[in-house]
């Protein structure tokens, strides 16, 4: 895993040569299947070379796709996206989260193992600006392919570009690189069973300063700020799934449900179940 941005420019480069030739929307899914990961922000996701098997929710219902270049996987805030590591590929993925934009790069062999993060991947220090909002809020309105959607596609693609262009011209401390390492690795793992030396060595880093970064920046130690993860996707998973709260903790990471359970009820006071009838009733307190 390397966060370069030098590296990530060259790939979006490489991305933007290639044409748009039809654009696919991923969707929230009402009554998911057993394993869900639900993205909290629009992405997209565009392969470059081979075969890109995405399982994504559309239409109602959960289908399997290979992707070429030329296609791209939209999904909006919510949406069902499952990738499969079945078939050799390049891509490129960008993310827009509230402060910052992340673009990863993933090449695959096909073979085993999964792919368990980028193999690129850079975060800018500026957010997306007022253009790229309103580019997507173009591209979520649209909701199906057309000419007009692709152009605003592949204009999002330059504005990203252009963002990492300015980002050269900005001076980026180590402890910033690093923990967009670490948050950049849990974003892909929190859910399984990981522990700090996983963490640490997903990241290159050392365990006792992964510690210090992770207590410098969130206040908490490593476990902790873990579990922290895992009980806000948990969340998620009540207000949005019908799985049942055994289930919810054990795609949360959790290995013994009583234990999720306990933590819950610490951090929120209140059980899962108690939690996911309240929001059903419409209650906010």
């Amino acid at each position: 895993m390397i966060a370069s941005l030098e590296q990530m420019t060259e790939f979006l480069e490489r991305a933007r040569q290639l044409p748009v030739e039809r654009l696919f929307f991923a969707e929230p899914q009402p009554e998911p299947e057993t394993w869900i990961h639900l993205h909290p922000c629009f992405r997209f996701i565009q392969p470059m070379t081979g075969e890109k098997e995405v399982r994504y929710a559309a239409g109602g219902r959960i289908g399997t796709r290979l992707f070429h270049p030329g296609e791209v996987i939209i999904g909006r805030p919510g949406a069902w996206i499952d990738e499969l590591w079945n078939h050799g590929h390049e891509m490129i993925s960008v993310v827009f989260f509230e402060k910052y934009v992340r673009a990863l790069y993933i090449g695959h062999d096909g073979l085993r193992p999964p792919q368990k993060g980028p193999d690129v991947f850079f975060h800018t220090v500026r957010p997306a600006d007022a253009a790229m909002h309103a580019t997507i809020q173009a591209l979520l309105a649209a909701g199906s392919d057309s000419r007009a959607a692709r152009l605003n596609l592949r204009a999002l693609l330059e504005m990203v570009l252009e963002l990492l262009y300015r980002e050269r011209e900005t001076s980026i401390p180590e402890e910033e690189l690093l923990w967009n390492r670490v948050f950049d690795y849990l974003q892909y793992t929190f859910c399984n069973d990981i522990s700090r030396e996983d963490i640490a060595a997903g990241a290159g880093i050392h365990p006792a300063r992964l510690s210090r970064l992770v207590r410098s920046r969130t206040g908490l130690a490593v476990r902790e700020y873990l579990n922290r993860m895992r009980l806000e996707y948990a969340v998620q998973l009540l207000r949005e799934s019908r799985l049942p709260v055994e289930e919810i903790a054990v795609q949360c990471g959790f290995n013994y449900p009583s234990y999720f359970i306990r933590l819950f009820r610490r951090r929120y006071r209140i059980s899962p179940g108690e939690f996911r009838r309240r929001k059903e009733n419409g209650f906010t307190g």
